[in-house]
Order: structure tokens, then sequence, then C-alpha cells
């Protein structure tokens, strides 16, 4: 008898199998603040007291109000990274709905306060990105499988939405939106968590041409202003100073929408790169 079809290996596949069974039937219980869930949510952590949940074949999210995230950042199942300051730190993507959906989906109110518009009907939810799926490609070798992979698990994905913040950080978020300053504030802490060596920034600023740097940073006397920032183990780390217009453009939430036909708009968020160059017509 082969080792496929031995009693031992038919018994550990029944058990995988009653596992796999069982897993289906304990779906996760809705929570008060409950928005929408769709598809089978199966009761695990991740997905425990969220607002909005979607674990289907094309993708898996897990959207929380500030509350529900204050309490998921504080189980102890709950994974955190260690930043070059010293602080524990998570990424977590800033979304935000409610209102007319010609209001919340409009680009001008993304990255500039607009005057007699009620933002109070406009709520903030929050997606802590899981650490073992989010970092699944790095140090890895780039794969169309584990590329695809990574996009079902990590969906909604922006550098300019997404901040490292510490369980302190998370309990001071706002729950409803109000200004931009809000946002403003979460790139600023992001910033600092991740500062850079002395050969970083050299060779991030070298990579910037001359005119973005002027356009984007702060010159004082002709020089470009660097911040500083105590490592935990006592180096100094370093960022350019960013002026603050510039601020606005590279910390924003995601608008989203849910549409009659029970499925998610989210809306278009085009990536602002300091780095490019500005196109000429030749």
């Amino acid at each position: 008898m082969s080792k496929k079809n031995s009693r031992e290996a038919k018994l550990l596949r029944k058990e995988k199998y009653a596992k796999k069974r069982a897993k289906w039937n304990d779906p996760c219980p809705q929570p008060a603040d409950y928005g929408k869930h769709w598809g089978y949510i199966p009761n695990e952590p991740y997905f425990q007291n969220a607002a909005y949940c979607w674990n289907e074949r094309d993708m898996r999210f897990a959207f929380r109000s500030k509350e529900q995230l204050v309490e998921y950042a504080n189980r102890e199942e709950t994974k955190w990274l260690c930043s070059r300051t010293g602080k524990s730190m998570n990424y977590v993507s800033m979304f935000h709905t409610g209102g007319k959906s010609r209001d919340l989906l409009s680009q001008k109110n993304l990255h500039f306060e607009e005057k007699d518009f009620d933002y109070s009907q406009q709520k903030y939810y929050y997606l802590l990105r899981e650490l073992n799926t989010f970092s699944a490609v790095i140090g890895e070798q780039r794969t169309k499988k584990n590329e695809n992979e990574w996009k079902v698990n990590n969906p909604f994905y922006n550098t300019l939405n997404t901040f490292c913040l510490t369980i302190e950080d998370i309990e001071n978020l706002p729950s409803v939106r109000s200004n931009h300053k809000d946002i403003t504030e979460l790139a600023k802490k992001d910033e600092e968590y991740n500062a850079m060596t002395e050969e970083e920034l050299d060779n991030y600023i070298a990579d910037i041409p001359e005119n973005k740097l002027r356009e984007h940073y702060v010159f004082e006397e002709g020089g470009l202003v660097i911040d500083e920032f105590k490592g935990e183990t006592g180096i100094t780390l370093y960022q350019p100073k960013k002026k603050e217009e510039t601020w606005q453009r590279v910390g924003i939430s995601i608008p989203f929408h849910i549409h009659k036909t029970g499925g998610i708009g989210m809306g278009r968020i085009e990536t602002f790169n300091l780095n490019q160059q500005e196109e000429t017509n030749s």
C-alpha cells in the first residue's frame, strides 16, 4: 500500500477536510457598526468586528471604523513592526464614505478643504494591513502568481493613503472627516517613522530633479532644509522638509461608495511621484 493510501494518510485528509467544513459552519458575527459583508465571512480574527468585509476569490479585505480599529489593534494576536525610531507600527490605509456619491467621489474633495462643505457626513474607515500578506513579496523573487495573490489580499493600496502608525496614533485617529489636516499629520508621522540614514538620504535626493526639489521641498538661504530624528540606537535619521502644499498631495483618504446593486465603487487616485520629471513636447 502506498503512503498516499495508508490509514494514517487517510485520517489526516479526513481531519483536514473536517476542519474546512467546520470553517464554513462558523460565520463571523456581524458587529453593531455594520456596513456590508460580501461573500462568506469566516469567524477569523482578521474579519471579527469589522464593518465592511469582502471575502471572495477576487479580493479579501476588512474595513473598520475608528472604534473597531482600536479594538483590533489592542488584540494579542495583532502583529507589529519595529521602526528605526524604536516604535511598534502597523500599516493602516484610510478610506471614507457618506453623503451624495457625486460629492463623495469628487476630485475637489480629496486634497484640499472646500468652504461650506459638510464633511461631517463622511465617516472614516480603516484597513490594517496584515503583515504576513502585505510583506509577502518583499525580498522574494517577483512572479505573476505571488503578485496576483498580493493584490487579492491587499486591494485598494496606494502609497498616498497608507501610513505607518503606532497604537497611540490609532487611538487618536478621527472617526468623522473634518478637514485635510487630520491626514496631513498622519503622513508626517509616517515620514518620521521611516526616516533615512545619511547615505539613504543622499541617494534619495540624488534621484530628484533640481526643479522638483525646489517645487516640493523647503529651501532656506539657498539650501535644502533637512529634518532630523533620533533613532532607537542613538543614530540620527533624516528627511528633507516638504512644503505644506506638498503634504496636501501625499496624504489622502480614498472615498468609496456602495452601489445599489451591492458592489463597491472606489475613488480613482493617481499616484503622486515627487521624483517624476515633467514631460516636455519635442
